[in-house]
């Protein structure tokens, strides 16, 4: 499931930290931009809403972004 996902433990790691990607984040950004509602749909099943802003750049919106989780807990809590 997570091949298709470029990059995903270095986004979410981002992300989760509370950083908002954009074009000067190179890679990052350019793999969420060939698939963002791939992208949306994963964050959405491991608690997270992934936000697009029309201004250029993806960040997690609400209140998880402050936690300390790990990305592979949550894709191993959601495949099993």
């Amino acid at each position: 499931m997570t091949e298709q996902f470029e990059r995903l433990d270095e986004i979410f790691r981002e992300l989760s930290r509370g950083k908002h990607l954009s074009a000067a984040d190179g890679d990052l950004f350019s793999a969420l931009e060939k698939r963002p509602t791939d992208y949306e749909a994963l964050f959405k099943q491991l608690g997270f809403q992934l936000e697009i802003d029309a201004r250029g750049f993806y960040y997690f919106f609400g209140s998880n972004k402050g936690r300390r989780i790990t990305f592979s807990v949550l894709l191993f809590s959601s495949i099993s």
